[in-house]
């Protein structure tokens, strides 16, 4: 598997890309959480919101059927067999969606015409960055390939594909272009990311006519599908425009009078193999708890008169998500979220989170932040050990609740070896522990004040952790020597 672009030819050809703008919504919108399973993401949801999964077996007639753009009659072959299993038996490559469109292109005229085949591939994938199945190396990037063996004519070539268009200079004829555009080639998660940027969105889907209307996704036991993998179909849904949803080759001869002549179509072809398991139901909205902070005082003032201080504070950051939709359905638009909190961890049924059964309240709302401050707890026994946030489209995300520590300064001293930390809990019944980088240090506390013995050496940063969960970091700042 080739994940670098590259061109093969006899001639010195460059390929140059040209973007063509048309307004359109090029690209793709966000990605879904990680299997536990493989390490992938999930889904793929592209800017009308058509999310596509991850292209891996659910059944041995689904495998067989080529649904999964796996053959599964490599005997012996990984991920050739139902089911698969990660990583001993697990195929290098799996899709999220591919778009493939074969051209035969005339090579010779006239009596015993040839033709060199062109062959387009459209696709978003995972795969690895070694080439081979690996715990850790998993990646996911889209690719635009362009193979074409044997260019009838000497002279250069503009290709066409539904997200692009790229010119092949000074080839000669009979030269072979292998052109690879690779997006996304890099370590996750954050590398998971990164396609989403890329020219290939929104995914293309099957019609009856070429940028014609959508058709309904193909149901196969139960699941829904892009289109039948074997039957070729029309495309749609090309982000340069309507009359894109196409393949095609131009060639331009060599310059008459130092004139460029005009581009002569070679080869034109609106048939693809489309490939595509559509995710459905409700999905989540991208919804980040920021924190939930424990708050226990023996009173509100530091003052033992006033009252007892004692609840959790929840924060979230939740930007506007499209709601999932199927082929032929209307195209998303963005809606923010409302959140409900729960003071109550999740229920876990074998991995599945559902909301708790406690009253839930809505979080208060200004742009994509959310926060929420609970009523008072009687004791500290009675605080939840971690809350609960729902999003009202199927997202369930919990997280510890924990103190917040403020460090108010770090000072190492030069002149008597001495680091001094000011440090104090949103819990004042919290237990705090100064470290470094290489484990704890031994301090003497009085009030918020924590102070080391002799140090030889300044710590480039100092870690404070609590025994309630909390966690905070500063740069140590150091006197004059």
């Amino acid at each position: 598997m080739g994940l670098t672009a590259t061109v093969f030819t006899t001639a010195n050809a460059q390929p140059v890309n040209s973007v063509i703008s048309t307004g359109a919504s090029i690209g793709l919108q966000r990605v879904g959480p990680i299997d536990p399973q493989n390490g992938f993401p999930q889904w793929y949801q592209d800017k009308t919101g058509l999310a596509l999964e991850m292209l891996t077996p659910k059944s041995a007639t689904e495998l067989a059927a080529g649904y999964n753009v796996i053959l599964p009659n490599a005997v012996g072959a990984p991920g050739a067999v139902f089911p698969e299993v990660f990583p001993t038996n697990w195929f290098v490559e799996h899709f999220y969606f591919l778009a493939r469109n074969i051209m035969n292109v005339p090579v010779a005229a006239g009596a015993g015409a040839q033709t060199g085949r062109c062959t387009i591939s459209l696709a978003h994938e995972g795969s690895f960055s070694k080439g081979v199945t690996a715990v850790g190396d998993q990646i996911a990037f889209t690719r635009i390939r362009i193979d074409w063996r044997g260019v009838p004519y000497d002279g250069d070539y503009i290709v066409e594909t539904p997200y692009s268009t790229t010119t092949f200079t000074t080839l000669r004829a009979g030269d072979r272009i292998f052109n690879t555009e690779d997006v996304g080639l890099s370590a996750a998660p954050a590398g998971f990311q990164l396609s989403l940027g890329s020219k290939v969105g929104p995914y293309l889907l099957a019609s009856a006519t070429p940028g014609g209307a959508e058709l309904p996704p193909v149901t196969f036991e139960g699941r829904s599908y892009l289109a039948d993998p074997v039957a070729l179909t029309k495309v749609t849904g090309s982000p340069l425009g309507a009359s894109r949803n196409a393949c095609r080759i131009w060639y331009v001869g060599p310059p008459v009078n130092n004139i460029p002549p005009a581009p002569v179509l070679l080869s034109e072809s609106t048939d693809f193999n489309l490939f595509g398991r559509v995710k459905t139901g409700a999905m989540p909205s991208s919804t980040q708890i920021t924190r939930s902070t424990q708050i226990t005082r023996a009173s509100r003032t530091f003052v033992s008169a006033a009252p007892a201080d004692r609840r959790v504070d929840v924060c979230a950051i939740a930007p506007s998500t499209l709601a999932n939709r199927l082929p032929g359905a209307p195209v998303s638009t963005l809606s923010a979220p409302t959140l409900n909190v729960y003071m109550a961890p999740p229920v876990n049924t074998n991995g599945v989170l559902s909301a708790p059964a406690v009253t839930p309240a809505v979080m208060n709302k200004s742009g994509t932040q959310f926060s929420y401050q609970s009523a008072q707890y009687a004791t500290r026994a009675a605080m939840p050990t971690a809350i609960t946030v729902t999003d009202g489209t199927g997202g369930v995300f919990t997280l510890p609740v924990v103190d917040n520590i403020v460090l108010a300064s770090c000072v190492y001293n030069y002149t008597t070896k001495v680091l001094t930390v000011n440090a104090n809990s949103t819990d004042n019944g919290a237990i705090l522990t100064i470290n470094t980088v290489d484990g704890p240090l031994t301090t003497t506390k009085s009030g918020n004040i924590y102070t080391t013995g002799v140090l030889p050496f300044a710590p480039c940063d100092v870690i404070v952790t609590s025994n309630q969960g909390g966690v905070n970091t500063m740069e140590t700042a150091t006197t004059k020597k």
